[in-house]
Formats: C-alpha cells, structure tokens, sequence
C-alpha cells in the first residue's frame, strides 16, 4: 500500500453504495450525508452500484449529485439532474431468459433492471431488454457457483454482498461492470480515469480498483478486496467512507 501522505488529490470519486455509504439499515447517516455532499462541492463525485437505475437515482438526489451516475453493475450510467440514460448495455435475451429460468425453478428472490424498471417477479418481464440480474444466495459459496455456472461468453456473473451482510450473484452482458462504466464517466467529465478515485467494499468493486489511480477499500472488505486496494479506511459501522473523504479529498 502507499503512504496516503504522497497521494494527489482525484479529480474525481466514485463511491458504491452497501457496505460503503449504506451501512445495514439501508439508511446513510447524516455524516455520511453531509461529506459526501462535501466533496462533491470540490470535485465530480458518482454513485457505482449494483443497485438499479431507481435506487441510484433516488441516493444520488439525497447526496446532491449532479455528475453521470453508474447502476446495474455498469450496464446503465445516468443523468441524476435530467433523469435521461446516457450509456445502456442489455443482456441479450437467450441468456436473460436461461438466468431467469434457473431463478424461477430454485424459487429465488431477485430484482432485475428492464429499461430502467426495477423487477421482482419474472411475470413482470416485457420487452426482455435487461440490463442486469441480481439474485439473493444463501453464502458467498453458492453465488460463486451460480456466477460460474451461467457465466458465458455473452454474459458476466460476479459476487457482491450487500448492506445486510446478504451474498448476490450479478449478472450483465459480458466485459460491462463498474470499470467499465467508470471509464466512460470519465470521458463523459474530460479526466484521466488514473487520477479519479474509488471507494468500495465487494468482489463488483474490484473493477473499479482496476481502472482508478487510488482506490480505498473499506474497512469490512473481504481479504481480496483489501489486498488490492491502494488504501483500506474504516468500517461502515465507524464511517469508514467519511474518513476517507476527509483524508483525500476534503
């Protein structure tokens, strides 16, 4: 890891949302809140999430941003201030459909994004133009079997866990995640993706490690997520992300 005393100030923050900025009540406080808000008054700062297009967009309005932000795991960036949908990738339909078939014959809970419309209930489906799969396992053990199982060369499949310490398995179409994203928010904002910044405590995030200059993982990380991260902060519990904002940014 580097010495945080020699590190330059990013010219961009991209944060993920459970286990970073929601601890697990799904609830930022209000420090989380306010240096969040803080930062983005000094440099462009976007949520990255495997949460879909709505929730993205209602914690983007609470935190104040107005830079693209990323959901579904990379597959949709967005205007938090226009509500338009600047980037899209979608599943193609063969493997949406095999992913959704498996789901219905295990009996899981998912939540998936159709054209910015969040689904709970495979009946809901209409056009199948699905920009990403989010299934709820029991372990870490059995998302990493459904990950390598449906995982094509059409389609991706990564684990992340969530704010309540739940394990999913993440699907989008192939080479789409949050890096992915990131590298197209940064074209988006005129910036060299190795002078921007990235926060994040999951398997999705390590991405984002890739692509980013500095990246900080939090303090609850999985042991592979801290490894590759140029710094690792707090925990959620002790607002590890505000600690970081204030170190590096503030």
């Amino acid at each position: 890891m580097k010495d945080s005393n020699y590190i330059e100030k990013p010219l961009g923050l991209f944060i993920d949302l459970d286990g970073t900025a929601l601890s697990s009540n799904e609830i930022p406080n209000q420090n989380v809140v306010n240096s969040i808000k803080l930062a983005s008054e000094k440099i462009p700062v976007s949520l990255a999430s495997g949460r879909m297009h709505e929730d993205v967009s209602h914690f983007a309005r609470l935190f104040g941003l107005s830079y693209p932000q990323i959901s579904d795991n990379g597959a949709r960036i967005l205007d938090p201030v226009s509500g338009h949908v600047l980037y899209e990738a979608t599943i193609c339909e063969i493997e949406a459909k095999r992913i959704v078939k498996k789901i219905s014959l295990n009996a899981k809970f998912f939540f998936a994004g159709e054209s910015g419309r969040l689904l709970t209930c495979v009946d809901d489906i209409n056009s199948w133009k699905i920009s990403a799969i989010t299934v709820e396992l029991r372990d870490r053990i059995e998302a990493q079997d459904w990950c390598k199982e449906l995982s094509t060369d059409r389609v991706d499949g990564v684990v992340s866990v969530g704010s309540r310490g739940e394990w999913y398995a993440n699907f989008t179409k192939r080479k789409i995640n949050k890096g992915t994203a990131i590298l197209k928010v940064a074209e988006y904002i005129e910036v060299d993706a190795r002078s921007l910044m990235a926060i994040g405590d999951g398997s999705n995030d390590l991405d984002m490690f890739k692509v980013v200059g500095t990246s900080v993982a939090m303090g609850q990380s999985i042991p592979e997520v801290k490894q590759k991260a140029t710094f690792v902060t707090g925990s959620v519990g002790c607002d590890g992300l505000v600690d970081a904002i204030n170190k590096f940014i503030l």
